[in-house]
């Protein structure tokens, strides 16, 4: 998990791909100690979803969900697995299991209006986020999702108070320029939102 978690936060131009390997290595090596445990069978599924290979990927999640199918961990895991592939209607189910088995984590829920929101229902997307909001104040991925899909919803104004929000918390977030962009290209501030767009590292999250 420390290896997975080390190449994931690492920016794409200074990943390690040997990372990959170790993590692999490792989860293979957990997996040969107890088939038998969901934990190793989701860690494979995320070995192989990071070398491309989601065919593969698939089944271990798959056997994870027989062996226990009522463990938030796994849950969120396969969600987020089919959500990450753009299975995001058949990731839901799964989520919302998730949100029911541990109602005090916000994963589940942000994971949801993640959903929700690439499928065209930003309204929805908005209640669900302000629920992950909710549950954890000083969470800017949660806020950060809140105000895009806020935005997206056609609720502008409430969308830039989330902006104004997530700069209280952290004025250098790396993501406030393209929010900002995002805010003033709804309002048809073209000059502004490419002036900010031009600021920005990511265009997308």
């Amino acid at each position: 998990n420390a290896y997975e978690a080390r190449y994931n936060s690492s920016p794409p131009p200074q990943r390690d791909p040997k990372d990959v390997d170790r993590m692999c290595e490792y989860f293979s090596r957990a997996y040969a100690k107890n088939p038998y445990s969901p934990e190793t069978s989701v860690g494979l599924g995320w070995a192989n979803f990071n070398r491309g290979d989601f065919a593969k990927s698939y089944e271990f999640f798959e056997k994870a969900l027989r062996l226990e199918p009522e463990s938030a961990v796994v849950r969120l895991d396969v969600g987020a697995f089919l959500r990450s592939v753009g299975l995001y209607r058949q990731a839901i189910p799964h989520l919302a299991h998730a949100a029911r088995l541990a109602p005090a984590d916000p994963e589940p829920v942000a994971q949801i209006s993640n959903c929700l929101a690439a499928v065209g229902r930003f309204g929805e997307a908005a209640a669900r986020s302000v629920q992950a909001v909710a549950l954890d104040p000083n969470d800017l991925r949660a806020r950060l999702a809140h105000a895009i899909h806020l935005v997206l919803a056609g609720r502008l104004e409430d969308g830039g108070t989330e902006i104004e929000a997530m700069r209280r918390i952290r004025p250098d977030f790396r993501y406030l320029p393209f929010t900002e962009g995002l805010l003033a290209a709804a309002r048809g501030e073209k000059e502004r939102a490419l002036a900010l767009k031009g600021r920005t590292e990511v265009l997308t999250i």
